[in-house]
């Protein structure tokens, strides 16, 4: 019998799991676990302090330099109800709205006052567009019209009305064009009413949620005004052909007053949406130009109404309320990071996945608002100066290079800034081309009114001053004079550089594959008319 001991298996592995679970090693391991812990929170507790301090000194001289960086400081102050356009009785419910607490969501669930209402107004389409877009947008295409030199086709816009016999009056048979444009605009008479005696009231301020932040709701931009605005355009240029001037100008004003009632709101969104606007009554201005159908004391009216127009003091104002509302923004979402879903609804696209800053140092929100507010103050706001009225080619094409070297790649004090920075360049070029096309109005009005007291237009701009214009606006672009000529026809061109900053003799460049938009990136910023 062999009474020797099994020889013990693996007695490597054994001794060294014995060493590795033994006290001492544990000690050792929570200990060194313990230091991890103190290290990271001294780094968090530094990254705070750090943050808190640079942000605090940051905002103190920005407010001694006169730039506040509260939200407080952008907001139109409240104005009485009987003063106020929003608040008259058909926009009132547009924004009368609560949010009712729901488990795991920051923004609760909206409860309307007035659905009814609410829904109506956001159903609102005035050309029938939602029923026939098709044959719509053969009609109004892209943004053609009046800068291509193309008058509204009336007769088209009948048709179109026509074919929706369950959605607008019609006559029996068919009439003029304009006369049944306008039978198919009755339909909105009441409420184009009382929005036009509203409108002159003082003052407009929409009771916007602006405390929610990025999850404010904006249905007052998405279509009521932008609707409106094209019921005005359509009869005031209907008016126009039945030679009813009078009641054109009155259309004419009630649209620009459409448009006005969103210029103090301090969002970029609003303020691309007042552009949008002012677009659309720019139209009937120019139809009733070239048709020779204004008179002096309605051309009057009309350059007086422009020229309270200040697109390049609104870019300011727009960036500033962009900068702000940045801000709070990272502050609200430092207290609750479910705020994070938000972003994705400003460019209304789905929200990015930003889990893992849900880890950041809090000090990183401080740190972020310096770049976004240092990125405004070097590089946003400085490209326009609104005083001389002039936009920087040069400096804005350098930002944008800088803006782009900055965003590139991660670092953890401008990671927000590649969320919450808008893309700046686009749109001060659609604010200097609405600007461009206000000058351009006023100079037209003002050579309308020298041909009609003299018989033809001008050889020179200069001739305008100062019977018919107290100053000829300048190219924004390049701060040079506005190009203009005498045409054989007995007519003019009058022409901004463009975005090119070249002069390409008065041409309009349509874009690729489409002779119904204009590429803004290429040829002149144009009014002329079509030929007699």
């Amino acid at each position: 019998m062999d009474d020797k001991k099994p020889s013990t298996k693996f007695p490597t592995v054994r001794r060294f799991f014995a060493w590795l679970f033994s006290w001492r090693m544990i000690r050792r391991a929570l200990i060194g676990f313990a230091g991890l812990l103190t290290l990271v929170a001294i780094f968090y507790t530094v990254e705070n302090v750090r943050g808190h301090f640079a942000w605090k000194q940051f905002k103190a001289e920005s407010e001694a330099q006169g730039e506040r960086l509260d939200v407080a400081a952008i907001i139109p102050p409240p104005v009485p109800d009987a003063e106020n356009f929003a608040m008259t009785p058909l926009l009132a419910p547009l924004l009368d709205y609560t949010k009712v607490p729901v488990k795991n969501s920051p923004f609760g669930e909206t409860h309307w006052r007035d659905t009814n209402a609410n829904q109506w107004l956001n159903s609102l389409d005035v050309t029938g567009a939602r029923n026939n877009n098709k044959q719509y947008n053969k009609i109004v295409p892209g943004n053609a019209g009046w800068r291509d030199g193309k008058m509204f086709n009336l007769a088209e816009m009948q048709a179109l009305y026509r074919s929706l016999t369950n959605l607008f009056p019609i006559a029996p048979q068919p009439q003029s064009p304009a006369e049944d444009v306008l039978l198919a605009l009755s339909k909105f008479d009441k409420e184009m009413d009382e929005l036009r005696t509203a409108s002159l009231r003082p003052h407009s301020r929409f009771p916007i949620h602006y405390e929610e932040n990025f999850n404010a709701l904006l249905p007052h931009l998405s279509r009521p005004l932008r609707q409106f605005c094209l019921a005005a355009r359509l009869r005031a240029i209907a008016e126009l052909d039945l030679n009813r001037t009078d009641a054109a100008l009155a259309d004419v004003q009630f649209g620009l007053r459409l448009a006005d009632a969103i210029k103090t709101e301090p969002l970029l969104i609003s303020s691309l949406v007042r552009i949008a606007e002012l677009e659309i009554m720019v139209q009937p201005i120019w139809e009733g130009l070239a048709r020779r159908r204004w008179n002096e004391t309605q051309l009057i009216e009309l350059e007086k109404q422009l020229a309270t127009v200040d697109m390049l003091a609104e870019f300011h104002h727009a960036i500033r309320g962009e900068r702000n509302f940045s801000l709070e923004g990272l502050d609200l979402m430092r207290r609750n990071p479910r705020y994070l879903d938000a972003i994705g609804t400003i460019e209304g696209g789905s929200s990015p996945d930003l889990s893992p800053l849900l880890l950041i140092p809090g000090g990183w929100y401080d740190q972020n608002k310096i770049t976004i507010a240092e990125m405004h103050r070097d590089y946003s706001l400085p490209q326009v100066d609104a005083k001389a009225q002039r936009i920087d080619m040069a400096r804005m094409r350098a930002n944008g290079e800088k803006v782009d070297s900055l965003l590139v790649g991660f670092h953890p004090y401008r990671v927000f800034a590649k969320l919450l920075y808008p893309a700046v360049q686009n749109a001060s070029q659609k604010f200097v081309r609405s600007q461009t096309a206000v000058n351009e109005a006023c100079i037209a009005i003002a050579l309308e009114r020298h041909r009609l007291k003299h018989g033809e237009f001008p050889e020179k701009l200069d001739a305008l001053t100062p019977e018919f214009m107290a100053k000829i606006p300048h190219d924004i672009i390049n701060g040079e004079p506005l190009h203009y000529r005498r045409t054989s026809d007995g007519l003019f061109v009058l022409y901004s550089v463009g975005w090119n900053e070249k002069d390409d003799g008065g041409d309009v460049v349509m874009s690729k594959n489409s002779n119904v938009s204009v590429d803004f990136t290429q040829g002149d910023l144009v009014w002329r008319y079509p030929a007699p």
